[in-house]
């Protein structure tokens, strides 16, 4: 794991399963992540957490660093999904949960991708992939599929309409 290029930000303890808030030490930064929707009511959204973890940024329970993640794992409810949004944020990009399971939003300018995550060896058929792309189309949206394979490699294919195909 990478060890942050950051100190720690933000304290935070595990309450009911969540990632509570108990001391905000950048302001600049506590307020995008409010603007961006993931603090709410002093609570810090789990992915964005574990995100903040990873980079070092954030203390959890008194830990730092792997420590801090590790105590984050168990709150996360789909690792696969996790590991997507991790890769985004550790891009740069602007990421927020979906509005359907396992999707994410990738937000670029006046652009939203709808990433949808499969993990390798998981069922699915063409016609599944086909109502997420419409899906994603109806809500104004690039649909886009993130397969994760066994060993945790990440590949994204931009899915399109193609005429040819009925």
């Amino acid at each position: 794991m990478e060890n942050g290029w950051m100190e720690v930000q933000i304290k935070a303890v595990i309450e009911s399963g969540k990632l509570k808030i108990t001391e905000c030490l950048s302001e600049r930064l506590c307020s995008k992540l409010k603007e961006y929707g993931k603090i709410q009511d002093n609570y810090l959204e789990v992915y964005e957490g574990g995100f903040l973890a990873y980079r070092g940024m954030l203390e959890v329970n008194g830990k730092t660093g792997e420590d801090s993640f590790e105590k984050i794992l168990p709150l996360i409810d789909d690792f696969l999904v996790f590991q997507v949004y991790l890769d985004l944020r550790k891009k740069g990009k602007k990421v927020i949960r979906g509005p359907i399971r396992r999707s994410l939003l990738l937000i670029e300018g006046s652009h939203i991708y709808e990433v949808h995550v499969l993990g390798e060896g998981e069922y699915t058929t063409p016609k599944d992939i086909v109502k997420l792309a419409e899906y994603s189309s109806a809500n104004a949206r690039q649909p886009v599929v993130a397969i994760v394979d066994s060993t945790g490699l990440i590949s994204y294919y931009t899915m399109r309409k193609s005429e040819s195909i009925k």
